[in-house]
């Protein structure tokens, strides 16, 4: 049996357990039982054994506690390091900030800001991996608490920021506040303020005006693979496993870019909304005010790019996506995302990724398993 204590508020976490049932049902034999209150102390008490535990673990103290009526204590919580008596199966930060800068970089954006308290470890390295895709393309990175920030009167940026600027909140809750700091002084979102939180819990990011876009972690992967290791015995003490990201989550909190020429953002919206299709673009020219070589000439000036490779990017991008989240062939991939040929996808998805595409799928969903070091 497996005893799940988790905190069942948060959206993400009530994905990883999704993914932790589904998996524990393909398995025959094993059962799976939620925490509810005095449980730990009971177990304790009554010197219940269990045979694994998946939990949010606090810290080393939480970690031994577990221990002491589990074999095996599996820790899904990326808010400390990973103490050496447990698994830990945890979301990949580094890659989540990474992801958060590339997207941003790709709308135009040329300062970036991370808004965090910086005080738990996944913060640390979102932040880490924000910083290291920008300094790649000598893009400025701030590292702030905005709600901090005292704007000189309404309507302003803080010293040290300009509009438009792109903010990669730390989560969702923190993504929230920061919409309501915009509001209050008068900053627009999206125009002023890109803004980008992690999670994707829906209740709370699309119920805002305007809804907010998220970076979604893969909780459902995440969930089945902490239970494949438990079921399959191979969850050894000190084991770390960092599962990627999902994607983003585009809503309208980053649906402006920032770029000045109105026909170049006209036509990057174009090439949005038609990039799963094949593209005419003399069309888009057309459509954007430009003529075909204007728009070649545009594109290489503000993103150093043509209009061909920034499609490109964004077809393997929603690859990624579909890879990593569906169980969808990569014919269906293929065709989903504009390819054209599951030929055209191999070599797009290599030339960009350096990787084949299923390569890409089993390392997002059977990701290697290491010792931290």
């Amino acid at each position: 049996s497996i005893f799940v204590h988790l905190p069942f508020e948060m959206g993400f976490v009530r994905r990883i357990f999704l993914g932790i049932q589904a998996e524990a049902l393909k398995t025959h034999g094993w059962d799976i039982f939620t925490d509810s209150a005095g449980a730990f102390t009971y177990f304790e008490k009554n010197r219940i054994r269990m045979e694994a535990v998946i939990s949010f673990l606090p810290d080393e103290a939480g970690a031994r506690r577990v221990k002491s009526f589990a074999r095996v204590a599996l820790n899904v919580s990326n808010r400390i390091t990973p103490h050496p008596s447990t698994c830990s199966v945890i979301n990949d930060d580094v890659e989540i900030g990474r992801m958060a800068a590339r997207y941003f970089l790709a709308q135009g954006y040329q300062t970036l800001h991370f808004c965090s308290s910086m005080g738990a470890r996944f913060a640390q390295e979102r932040w880490q991996g924000f910083c290291e895709i920008a300094s790649e393309k000598n893009v400025r990175t701030k590292q702030a608490d905005l709600l901090e920030f005292k704007p000189k009167r309404k309507g302003y940026p803080p010293e040290g920021a300009e509009f438009p600027m792109a903010i990669f909140a730390e989560n969702d809750t923190m993504a929230m506040k920061l919409l309501r700091f915009c509001k209050g002084h008068g900053w627009k979102v999206p125009g002023d303020v890109a803004l980008l939180g992690v999670d994707d819990d829906e209740l709370l990011v699309a119920s805002t005006s305007p809804p907010i876009s998220s970076i979604r972690p893969a909780a459902g992967i995440l969930g089945a693979t902490a239970t494949r290791l438990i079921v399959h015995k191979k969850a050894l003490d000190g084991m770390l496993v960092r599962i990627p990201p999902e994607g983003v989550v585009s809503r309208l909190s980053t649906s402006m870019l920032a770029i000045d020429d109105p026909r170049l953002r006209a036509s990057i919206a174009l090439l949005e909304e038609h990039f799963r299709g094949e593209i005419d673009y003399a069309a888009i020219s057309r459509k954007a005010g430009l003529s075909r070589r204007l728009l070649q000439q545009k594109f290489r000036d503000a993103l150093g790019i043509s209009p061909g490779h920034w499609v490109e990017k964004r077809r393997v991008e929603e690859a990624r996506r579909l890879l990593s989240g569906t169980n969808l062939s990569q014919e269906i991939i293929a065709e989903r995302c504009g390819f054209g040929t599951l030929l055209n996808f191999w070599r797009a998805f290599r030339r960009i990724e350096k990787c084949a595409p299923g390569t890409y799928r089993e390392r997002a969903v059977h990701p290697s398993v290491g010792l931290q070091t």
